[in-house]
C-alpha cells in the first residue's frame, strides 16, 4: 500500500514536471494529510506526535522534521520543481515565511469531517485557508501592525477566493 501510493505520487510528479517548469507561479497552497504534513499536527499538538522522533527525518534532516517522512515530502520536490522554499506549515506561527505559500495539510486527515484521526479533515483545512486569505488582505491592508510583516505574506491580489497576478 505505501508503496504504491510512492509510486502514484511520482508518477503525478512527473506528469506534472513538464506543465510547471518554466510557469511562473507565486506560490502554492497544499491540503492534506501526512504524505504531505509538513508540521501542522506537531504545531497543534507539540511534544506529543511520533514524528518529533527518530527515524522521522533522519536520513535527509540528519534529525527529527515533524514531518512524517525519513526525508522530503512529494510536496516538498513539487516546491523545488516550481524554484519555490519548502512550504511552513500553516499552523506554524512563529518565524514562518508564508510569501510563497502554505500547507494546511496535517497527518491523520480524512476527507470526511471525521475527527477522530484528526481535527483538521479537508473540509476544516479549506475553511483554514479561506481564514489565511481574509487575513492576509487585513494584514496588507494595514501594514502599521509591524512594517517587515507584509513581506512574509503572499504579494498577490484575492480575488473571490482564488489568487491573480502579483501586486
Amino acid at each position: 500500500m505505501g508503496t504504491s501510493r510512492v509510486a502514484v505520487g511520482l508518477v503525478q510528479l512527473i506528469l506534472l514536471a513538464p506543465l510547471i517548469h518554466g510557469a511562473c507561479f507565486p506560490a502554492l497552497f497544499n491540503f492534506g494529510d501526512s504524505t504531505s504534513d509538513s508540521g501542522g499536527i506537531h504545531a497543534t499538538f507539540p511534544r506529543q506526535t511520533p514524528a518529533e522522533f527518530p527515524p522521522y527525518g533522519d536520513t535527509y534532516y540528519g534529525r527529527p522534521s515533524n514531518k512524517y517522512s525519513d526525508g522530503r515530502l512529494l510536496v516538498d520536490f513539487l516546491c523545488q520543481a516550481m524554484g519555490l522554499p519548502n512550504l511552513h506549515s500553516a499552523m506554524q506561527t512563529v518565524d514562518s515565511d508564508y510569501s510563497h505559500g502554505a500547507n494546511f495539510a496535517t497527518a491523520g486527515a480524512t476527507v470526511m469531517p471525521i475527527t477522530y484521526l484528526s481535527p483538521f479533515p479537508l473540509p476544516v483545512q479549506y475553511l483554514q485557508f479561506l481564514r489565511f486569505q481574509q487575513d492576509v488582505i487585513a494584514l496588507r491592508n494595514n501594514p502599521g501592525i509591524h512594517p517587515a510583516l507584509p513581506s512574509f505574506l503572499p504579494a498577490y491580489q484575492w480575488r473571490h477566493g482564488s489568487a491573480s497576478q502579483p501586486v
